[in-house]
C-alpha cells in the first residue's frame, strides 16, 4: 500500500516541488503535468501553479515596464527641470526652498553671493517681505487662488543693478486636493522689460528737459496731494513760480542757454523740496510746486514754515546760472502761494489763486513771493544778504 501511495502521490509531488523550486521569477517556464495525472488533483495543482506563475510573470513584466517608463519620464522631467530657461523652485509652508533648478540659482546669484539656495527663505530676497509672506499665506488658505502671477523687485547687493522677476505661484495639493503641501514658483528675469516700462512711464509723465513732472502728470499728482491732505487733516500748499526776464535771456543768449537755465532751475527746486513734494514744469518758464503742512496751530507754525520755504526757494533761484560759455546769467523768480482748502475747493481754483498771487509779486518788482489773500497780500521779503 505504501509503495502505491509513494508511486502514485508522493513521488509526483516531490518532482513537482523540486521543479517548482527551480523556477525563477520572470522566467517563462511551465511545470509539466506528470503522466497519468492529467485529470486528477495533481494535474489540477500543476495547472494552478502554472497559472499562478504566469500571472506573477505578467505582474513582474508590467512592473518592470512601468518602472522603465517611470525612469524615462523622470529623466525627461529632470532634463526639463535642469535645462529650463525659467527658474523653478518648490517652497514649503515656511517659505523655505525645498528644491530649485540651475536657472533659479542663476537668477538668485545675480543679486546674492550664494552657492546653494536650498533651505533658505524665499521671501528674504524681495522688497516688501511682509506683504509677500501675507500673499503666500492667502494662496495656501484660499480655495479660489490656485495660480497667481506677480512682478517683484529683488533685493540686490550694494552697487548691483536692480533686478525684477516675474513669478508664477502655483499650489501643490495633496492626493485629496484639499491641503496645500508646497508652492511651486516659476521665475523669469524681466529686468530689461520692466526697466523699459519704467522708462516709458517716466518719459510719459516727466518733462524731457528738466526731468520734473510734466503738466499732465503733475495735475493728477496735485489732485492726489489734495486728497491726502484732506484725509490727514493737512493743508496743501501750491507755489506758482515764474522766472523773471527769462524771455530776454532766451532771446539774447539763445535757446541752448535758455535750456541750461531751465535745467539748473529744476535741479535747484528738487534740492530745496522734500522727496514726497511735487515739482512740476507747468510750461515754458513756469513751474508749480505742491507740498503740505500741518493744519493745527497754522498761524504759529505752518505759516512761518511756508514763508521760510518760499524765501529759501526765492534766494536759491536768485543765484546766477553759469552757462557753458562761462558767462554768469542773473535769474530770479516771482512766486505766488495759495492753499487748499483755504483759497479754493479744487485744483483749478487754487491754481488760479496762486497765479494771481504770482502776478502780485511781479507787480511788486519781481523776485518776490506773495501769499494769496482776497483782501491783504503778504508783504514781499528780501533775500538775506551774505556778510
Amino acid at each position: 500500500m505504501s509503495f502505491i501511495v509513494h508511486k502514485a502521490l508522493t513521488s509526483p509531488l516531490n518532482r513537482i516541488i523540486n521543479r517548482f523550486e527551480e523556477v525563477k521569477p520572470g522566467e517563462d517556464i511551465k511545470l509539466t503535468v506528470p503522466r497519468f495525472h492529467q485529470k486528477d488533483e495533481i494535474g489540477s495543482l500543476v495547472r494552478g501553479i502554472n497559472s499562478l506563475v504566469s500571472s506573477l510573470n505578467q505582474s513582474i513584466d508590467s512592473e518592470r515596464n512601468l518602472r522603465e517608463t517611470t525612469q524615462v519620464l523622470e529623466k525627461k522631467f529632470r532634463l526639463i527641470f535642469e535645462q529650463a530657461s525659467a527658474g523653478i523652485c518648490l517652497i514649503d509652508n515656511d517659505n523655505l526652498l525645498v528644491t530649485a533648478n540651475p536657472a533659479f540659482q542663476r537668477i538668485i546669484y545675480k543679486s546674492h553671493t550664494i552657492s546653494d539656495a536650498i533651505g533658505l527663505r524665499l521671501t528674504d530676497w524681495f522688497y516688501n517681505k511682509l506683504q509677500l509672506e501675507s500673499f503666500l499665506t492667502d494662496i495656501r488658505q484660499s480655495h479660489n487662488l490656485d495660480t497667481v502671477a506677480l512682478d517683484l523687485k529683488m533685493k540686490t547687493l550694494a552697487g548691483s543693478p536692480d533686478c525684477w522677476v516675474h513669478c508664477l505661484f502655483s499650489k501643490v495639493l495633496d492626493d485629496d486636493m484639499q491641503s496645500c503641501l508646497m508652492i511651486e514658483v516659476l521665475m523669469y528675469d524681466v529686468t530689461e522689460r520692466t526697466e523699459r516700462e519704467i522708462n516709458t512711464r517716466f518719459e510719459a509723465d516727466h518733462d524731457g528737459l528738466t526731468h520734473l513732472r510734466n503738466r499732465r502728470a503733475g495735475s493728477r499728482a496735485l489732485i492726489e496731494l489734495f486728497d491726502r491732505a484732506e484725509a490727514n487733516d493737512k493743508i496743501a500748499v501750491l507755489m506758482n513760480i515764474d522766472l523773471d526776464n527769462f524771455k530776454i535771456i532766451n532771446d539774447t543768449n539763445g535757446h541752448e542757454a535758455g535750456d541750461m537755465v531751465l535745467i539748473e532751475i529744476g535741479r535747484r527746486m528738487m534740492a530745496v523740496f522734500r522727496n514726497d513734494d511735487l515739482c512740476i514744469r507747468w510750461g515754458g518758464d513756469e513751474f508749480v510746486v505742491g507740498c503740505y503742512f500741518d493744519s493745527s496751530r497754522f498761524e504759529e507754525r505752518s505759516l512761518p514754515a511756508i514763508e521760510k520755504l518760499a524765501s529759501e526757494l526765492r534766494c536759491v533761484l536768485n543765484q546766477d546760472v553759469k552757462l557753458s560759455s562761462g558767462e554768469d546769467i542773473k535769474i530770479g523768480a516771482s512766486i505766488g502761494i495759495a492753499m487748499y482748502p483755504q483759497h479754493g475747493d479744487n485744483l483749478q481754483s487754487v491754481l488760479k489763486a496762486a497765479d494771481n498771487a504770482m502776478y502780485v509779486s511781479k507787480q511788486k518788482g519781481r523776485n518776490q513771493y506773495s501769499i494769496f489773500d482776497s483782501n491783504i497780500m503778504s508783504e514781499p521779503d528780501s533775500c538775506p544778504k551774505s556778510e
